[in-house]
C-alpha cells in the first residue's frame, strides 16, 4: 500500500484522510485537525474495522457530531421494522443480481448470513459474510442493502482506498451516512 490520499464523506463533512503505511511504527495511530487526517499503518492489514471505527469517533470530536448522529438513531429507531430471514434472503438475492448485472462477472457471490461478535460483516473468497443478529435485530432493508453494496465492492478492492468508496458512490452517493449509521447502530443501539 502507498502513501494515499482520499476524500471521505462524513455525514456531509468532506475530510481528506491521507493513509501512510510504516512497517517500522510500533502500532497504527492517527493524526487529527479540522483541515487534514493522517492515518499511520504499520501494515495494510491493520486498516480494516478497529481503525475505521477509531476515525469515526475521532470525526465526531472534531466536527462535534455525537448529537447529531444519536438524534438520526433515534429517529431511524423510532421507525425501525426488523426483517425476517425470508426477507434477508430476497434482498440479498436481489442486490447480488442487481450488482452481478452492473459489472458482469460470471459466477454470482454467495451471501451467507452468520453469528459475529467481531463483524458487521466481511468479504472472502466470493462469498459475502452478515452478521445475522445484527442484520435481523438492528437493520432496516436500506441499511442491509448497503453493508451487501459495501462487502460486494471488495471484489474488486481489498481495501477502502479512494476507488474502492468511488464504486460504492455508484449505488450510495451518501455513503457517508451509511458508514457512520453502522457505527452508531451497533455501538449505540441499547442506550440511546
Amino acid at each position: 500500500m502507498k502513501d494515499e490520499e482520499i476524500n471521505f464523506n462524513f455525514g456531509g463533512v468532506i475530510v481528506p484522510i491521507r493513509f501512510k503505511e510504516r512497517k517500522r511504527a510500533r502500532r497504527s495511530y492517527l493524526i487529527a485537525n479540522k483541515n487534514h487526517f493522517i492515518v499511520v499503518l504499520r501494515s495494510k492489514h491493520h486498516f480494516p474495522n478497529i481503525v475505521y471505527r477509531r476515525y469515526v469517533y475521532v470525526f465526531d470530536k472534531l466536527f462535534n457530531m455525537q448529537k447529531r448522529w444519536k438524534e438520526e438513531l433515534r429517529e431511524y429507531k423510532e421507525t425501525f421494522k426488523k426483517m425476517t430471514l425470508q426477507d434477508l434472503k430476497r434482498i440479498s438475492k436481489k442486490t447480488v443480481l442487481q450488482h452481478k448485472k452492473i459489472y458482469g462477472y460470471k459466477i454470482e457471490p454467495n451471501v451467507i448470513l452468520v453469528k459475529s461478535k467481531e463483524n458487521i460483516g466481511y468479504y472472502q473468497r466470493n462469498t459475502v459474510y452478515v452478521n445475522i443478529d445484527l442484520a435481523m435485530e438492528r437493520y432496516n432493508e436500506e441499511m442491509f442493502r448497503y453493508i451487501l453494496i459495501h462487502e460486494l465492492t471488495h471484489r474488486f478492492f481489498h481495501e477502502h482506498t479512494q476507488g474502492f468508496w468511488e464504486e460504492v458512490k455508484k449505488f450510495y452517493p451518501d455513503f457517508g451516512y451509511y458508514e457512520a449509521m453502522t457505527q452508531y447502530i451497533n455501538d449505540y443501539w441499547k442506550v440511546v
